[in-house]
């Protein structure tokens, strides 16, 4: 089980509340974001980067930290037909991911991103049956991932237990991309 740090604060969420539950991650010094496109990929990585800079001062003054980023397997390998979405919004955030652990890594802040495959929301109900069937069969697990595995994986990143992981955009997608 991991342990998690104390006095912790998060911001944003990964695409809904149900698909990123609230975690208890008990500590002030780790910050969750995520940050749409849809009106402009300048604006969200204007966003986030206030975001960052704004508890990046907190945790470099206290000389630890962690910055969790949601991006998305398509984030990592392309989609068809969704450059808005995969380029600026998903690529930025493992771009802005590994520029930040390396900015900040040196000042005991930790940065990384998760990148989920299909996750089993309320988005992906609205879709036909057979698109669905098509997503599962392009899961070597046959099956979409629930909210709280995607979550567990933030709790994990956030704990001392992943002390030594920094930079890295940490796929969770039951091997969709193999």
């Amino acid at each position: 089980m991991a342990t998690m740090r104390k006095d912790c604060f998060k911001v944003g969420s990964a695409c809904s509340e149900q698909a990123l539950p609230r975690v208890a991650i008990p500590s002030s010094d780790i910050i969750i974001t995520a940050r749409s496109v849809a009106n402009g990929a300048a604006a969200a990585v204007a966003a986030s980067r206030d975001i960052i800079v704004g508890a990046a001062k907190v945790m470099v003054g206290q000389g630890s930290g962690v910055v969790l980023n949601a991006s998305s397997v398509v984030g990592l390998y392309g989609n068809y037909g969704q450059t808005n979405y995969a380029a600026a919004s998903k690529f930025g955030a493992i771009g802005m991911t590994k520029t930040w652990a390396r900015e900040l890594g040196p000042k005991g802040i930790r940065v990384n991103a998760v990148c989920p495959g299909f996750v089993a929301t309320d988005i992906l109900a609205t879709m036909p049956e057979n698109v669905l069937d098509g997503f599962r069969a392009a899961c070597w697990q046959s099956r979409f991932a629930s909210p709280d595995e995607i979550a567990s994986v933030y709790a994990f990143l956030a704990s001392d237990d992943a002390s030594y992981i920094n930079g890295v955009a940490l796929e969770v997608s039951g091997g969709i991309s193999m």
